[in-house]
């Protein structure tokens, strides 16, 4: 064991304090932060031979982890429910004590709640009086909590929603002062954050695409769904949560009292409890409320194995994001674009055309933002699925997905991201010689 500790102890190696995927199926972390983790670690050791460091989440698997010839270490050391979280990292830190640079993903400790949120500064200012460097992957930016306070089980007008509307911007702003760099995946992201936070220690790089074929034919997918090819298939991806706006989502198919275009709309929620609020009893109650709703259009698949993913998007005609608010980058919206789908996209979310590559697909795949965009009211959704659903509409919604996927095409994305976030290995590593291969499971 200490002689694997001393292979990956090297300022050659880098160290993530994240989460990563349980070993096999991934049930239960394969959430945002660990697929995430996954995802941009994986590519560097295939092609660059990087070796990682992961300090992970607690799981079934606490066992130390070597994949990837033996270059990615995964530790599952840390519980971020527990009083012991900050000191277990830390002294791991202390283990790893030649590695000088620390990538930390802003969603490890978020379901400590305000304890953790609070201890968080004095935990990073420790890891400078360390001499480390610190690069901070900022998944989600909220500047005021008004709009997603439900989200939150906040109450409107409440002490609490007024303290974490004060707090967020000192805390942005003494983040700023101690990290090295805040790495985001959106334009708009970085906009709200360039308001606290120096602008030149910002870095936007987008998540990377590669393109996704499902083994089965749409027809296939959708017999072993038990959906008519007469019936116009909407999925929704992710957590079932109110930011979200999966109860939104389920009222208005509901609400739908005909058939629109001769064609039954039926719904599949893909995906169950929010990892980060399932021990919630606010989120309890609203998980449970949205169970009952189901019917025979109506259908919440709860967790669904990474493998299992792509029947849901080859069977779908279209993949909507109700969005009441929009806080972070997507994973799911980079799946809709990994298998080439069409998707709309609720205005709360209409931020996310601030990025120019999106704003260019739009004006190549003959869209406008009215395209795209719908009102989150019954009569705004179900015009939107009206004007969807004539084929030459879902035929250029199909191309913008195909124009994104090819603009964040791994083999563009990955050595820039690379030389951004590694730029002090990058000599050693040929980030810019060398091309770059396709990643087996990789979004």
């Amino acid at each position: 064991m200490k002689r694997m500790f001393e292979q990956f102890n090297s300022q050659n190696t880098y160290l993530i304090i994240s989460d990563y995927p349980e070993p096999v199926t991934g049930e239960g972390k394969n959430h945002g932060i660990a697929w995430h983790t996954r995802e941009t670690t994986l590519p560097f050791i295939k092609a660059y031979g990087q070796k990682f460091v992961v300090l992970a989440e607690n799981g079934k698997h606490s066992k130390p982890e070597v994949y990837e010839d033996n270059h990615l270490l995964i530790l599952r050391v840390f519980d971020q429910r527990h009083h012991s979280l900050f000191p277990t990292i830390l002294k791991w830190l202390l283990v790893f004590s030649n590695i000088k640079k620390v990538y930390i993903h802003s969603e490890f400790c978020t379901s400590g709640g305000l304890g953790n949120f609070i201890l968080l500064i004095p935990f990073l200012l420790l890891i400078k009086a360390m001499g480390r460097k610190i690069v901070y992957f900022e998944h989600n930016v909220v500047t005021h909590f008004d709009p997603i306070a439900t989200h939150f089980g906040l109450k409107q007008k409440s002490f609490k929603l007024a303290f974490y509307n004060f707090g967020i911007k000192w805390y942005y702003r003494i983040l700023g002062i101690i990290v090295d760099k805040i790495i985001v995946m959106d334009k708009f992201l970085q906009g709200r954050l360039s308001q606290y936070v120096d602008e030149k220690k910002i870095i936007c790089k987008p998540f990377w695409i590669e393109k996704k074929n499902y083994h089965l034919t749409k027809s296939q997918a959708r017999k072993t769904l038990k959906v008519k090819n007469n019936e116009f298939l909407v999925i929704y991806f992710g957590f079932i949560t109110w930011y979200k706006g999966a109860d939104w989502l389920i009222d208005q198919i509901k609400n739908l009292k005909s058939k629109i275009k001769n064609r039954r709309v039926k719904l599949i929620l893909v995906g169950g409890e929010a990892y980060s609020l399932k021990d919630k009893e606010y989120y309890q109650k609203f998980y449970k409320e949205q169970l009952e709703k189901a019917d025979k259009n109506i259908q919440i698949t709860g967790f669904v194995p990474e493998d299992e993913v792509g029947k849901y998007f080859t069977a779908c005609d279209l993949v909507v994001f109700p969005y009441r608010g929009y806080f972070g980058a997507s994973g799911s919206l980079s799946y809709a674009f990994a298998y080439g789908k069409p998707f709309i996209l609720s205005k709360n979310m209409s931020e996310i055309l601030l990025n120019e590559d999106m704003s260019a697909a739009l004006r190549e795949a003959g869209l406008t933002k009215s395209d795209v965009l719908f009102d989150q009211t019954s009569s705004g959704f179900a015009g939107m699925l009206r004007k969807v659903m004539g084929k030459a509409h879902l035929s250029k919604l199909e191309k913008l997905s195909t124009i994104m996927a090819e603009k964040r095409s791994i083999a563009k994305v990955m050595s820039e991201f690379n030389a951004a976030i590694y730029e002090e290995n990058s000599t050693r590593l040929n980030l810019n010689r060398q091309a770059v291969p396709a990643v087996e499971g990789v979004v």
